[in-house]
C-alpha cells in the first residue's frame, strides 16, 4: 500500500514538475514591448520614461527637438515641424520605415498631427495617440503647407474607430474638443503624472535667501501682466520671489506656489506635488470675478467649462490644492496652515496619482499585446 501512494506521488511530482518546466519555457518567450515614442515636448519624453522604467517596458524615445536640424523629413526645421501635411508625412515615412518597422508599438504625444505619419502610410501595429493639444494643431506662423486638410479630420475620424489605435488625452477637455469637431476620440484620459523628471538644461538651483519662508510667483502672463502678483503680494506682506525656477526639486525649497492657472492642465503641476509643493490658486468664484473685473484672461470664462475640465479644480485634486476666495483669505489661509502635514499630504496623493496613471498604461500596453499575438 505505502509503495503504491509512493508511485502516485512520484507521478504527481514528474508531472506538476513538467508542467513548471513548460510554463518556464512559455515566460522566457515574452519579451518586453518595444516602443517607439515621438514628440515635440520634453515632459512627455522624460514622463513616458518614467512609465517605461515602473512597467518594464523597452522604451525608444525621439525628442525632435534635439534631433538634428532636418531630421524628421531630412529638410524641414524650425516650427514648420508641427505641420504634419501630406508631403510631409509621406517624407517622414520614407524616411524612417525601416526603423519604424522594428518596433512592435508607436506612441505620438505634444501634437497629434504627428500620428499622420503612420496613419496615412498603413502603419497595421498599435499606434498610441497621446492627445496633449487640440488634435488639429498647427503653428499658424510658419504653415507652409495645407493643414489642417479634410483628408487629415478623415484619417482621424477613421482611426478613432480603429482596433489598433488607442486616443488618449492628457485632460477631458480635449476629447470634447474634437467631438466638437466631429471626431469622437473616446474618453481615455491620462495626464502626465511627475513619473520622471530633471533639473532644466542650462538652470542652476535659485539662490533666492531665505527660500523656504517665501512664495513662488510664476512669470507666466496672468501674474505679471492682467495681475501684478508681486505688488499684492508686497500688500498682504507676503515674502515671494518671481523669476525662473530650475524645475521641482528647486521649487520644493519655497513655502509654496501662488499661481493663477491659464490652460487646462499643466505637467509641471504633476512634477510639483511629487516633492510636495502647496500649491495656492483662486476659487472657482474668485477666478471668475477677476474675470469679469478685467483682471483675468487667457481663458474663456463666460460657462463652467474651464472650472469643469480643469485639472486645477478636478475633484481628483481639490484636497492638496489651497482655493483662495479673496486676498484677504489668501493671507489668512496662509497664516493658518499646517504646512509640514499638507506637504505630506501632497506627496501622498501624488505618489496615489502616478499608481493610478501607471494601471491605466498599463491596460493600454496589455491590449497592444493582445493585438499583437
Amino acid at each position: 500500500m505505502a509503495r503504491r501512494y509512493l508511485y502516485v506521488f512520484s507521478f504527481w511530482m514528474l508531472l506538476m514538475g513538467f508542467l513548471c518546466a513548460e510554463h518556464s519555457d512559455q515566460s522566457s518567450d515574452v519579451r518586453p514591448l518595444k516602443i517607439l515614442h515621438i514628440s515635440f515636448h520634453k515632459g512627455c519624453i522624460d514622463d513616458l520614461r518614467g512609465v517605461s522604467k515602473a512597467l518594464s517596458l523597452h522604451l525608444t524615445s525621439w525628442f525632435i527637438h534635439e534631433k538634428p536640424r532636418g531630421f524628421l523629413d531630412g529638410k524641414t526645421s524650425g516650427n514648420a515641424v508641427y505641420n504634419i501635411g501630406y508631403e510631409r508625412a509621406k517624407d517622414i515615412w520614407e524616411k524612417h520605415r525601416e526603423y519604424f518597422d522594428t518596433f512592435d508599438v508607436i506612441i505620438t504625444s505634444d501634437t497629434a498631427p504627428l500620428s499622420r505619419v503612420f496613419l496615412q502610410n498603413g502603419w497595421k501595429k498599435p499606434l498610441i495617440i497621446w492627445i496633449c493639444n487640440h488634435f488639429d494643431y498647427y503653428d499658424g506662423e510658419s504653415l507652409d503647407c495645407d493643414f489642417p486638410d479634410k483628408e487629415y479630420y478623415d484619417m482621424f475620424r477613421e482611426a478613432a474607430q480603429s482596433p489598433h489605435v488607442f486616443m488618449v488625452a492628457n485632460n477631458p477637455f480635449e476629447h470634447l474638443y474634437a467631438k466638437n469637431k466631429g471626431i469622437d476620440t473616446g474618453d481615455v484620459t491620462i495626464p502626465l503624472c511627475g513619473a520622471f523628471f530633471q533639473p532644466k538644461r542650462g538652470f542652476n538651483f535659485s539662490t533666492v535667501l531665505n527660500k523656504s519662508e517665501k512664495f513662488f510667483l510664476p512669470s507666466h502672463y496672468n501674474e505679471t501682466e492682467f495681475i501684478n502678483l508681486a505688488q499684492k503680494c508686497q500688500e498682504l506682506e507676503l515674502p515671494y520671489h518671481c523669476g525662473k525656477d530650475n524645475g521641482p526639486l528647486d521649487l520644493s525649497g519655497y513655502k509654496g506656489i501662488i499661481h493663477f492657472p491659464f490652460s487646462y492642465t499643466d505637467y509641471r503641476f504633476f512634477e510639483n506635488i511629487v516633492v510636495g509643493v502647496p500649491y495656492f490658486i483662486p476659487s472657482k468664484t474668485f477666478l471668475k470675478q477677476l474675470a469679469h473685473d478685467g483682471y483675468y484672461s487667457q481663458i474663456p470664462m463666460d460657462d463652467d467649462l474651464f472650472t469643469r475640465y480643469s485639472e486645477w479644480y478636478s475633484p481628483a485634486h481639490e484636497s492638496i490644492i489651497t482655493y483662495f476666495d479673496s486676498w484677504e483669505d489668501l493671507k489668512e489661509k496662509i497664516d493658518t496652515i499646517n504646512f509640514d502635514a499638507l506637504k505630506a499630504a501632497i506627496k501622498t496623493h501624488a505618489e496615489e496619482n502616478k499608481q493610478v496613471m501607471f494601471g491605466r498604461w498599463n491596460e493600454i500596453f496589455n491590449q497592444c499585446r493582445l493585438l499583437l499575438q
